[in-house]
């Protein structure tokens, strides 16, 4: 098992945490447009837990070698800015919870851009 493999691992795992996170918010929130937004959010995660999964190899790939490397690119992107957004949040068990989290899958991804090989 080479570095890459235990990030994605870890990304999947947190992935999945982060959409459970989510529909938690879908019980507890009050608003039909929050619960939504929630429940989108928890999709969204599944599907992200799900491509690091085929990466590992775990589902079939819907994507091809060249678009799986770009969209690692833009999921890095993505969580770099995550952990920014959630570092200004206003919503301190919000920042306290989420940062540390985002920034670890930051700091995966890069390990997997670095690490992992395509075919």
């Amino acid at each position: 098992m080479n570095i890459a493999q235990i990030a994605c691992g870890f990304l999947v795992v947190s992935s999945a945490l982060v959409s459970l996170y989510e529909l938690y918010l879908v019980a507890t929130e009050a608003g039909l447009a929050r619960k939504f937004r929630a429940l989108v959010g928890a999709g969204s995660w599944l599907a992200v837990s799900g491509h690091y999964a085929s990466v590992l190899g775990w589902l079939p790939s819907l994507l091809d070698d060249h678009t799986r490397a770009y969209s690692l690119w833009a999921l890095t992107a993505f969580f770099a800015a995550l952990t920014l957004v959630q570092r200004r949040s206003k919503n301190e068990q919000t920042r306290r919870l989420l940062t540390p989290v985002f920034g670890a899958m930051f700091v995966a991804n890069v390990l997997i851009l670095v690490f992992y090989r395509l075919g």
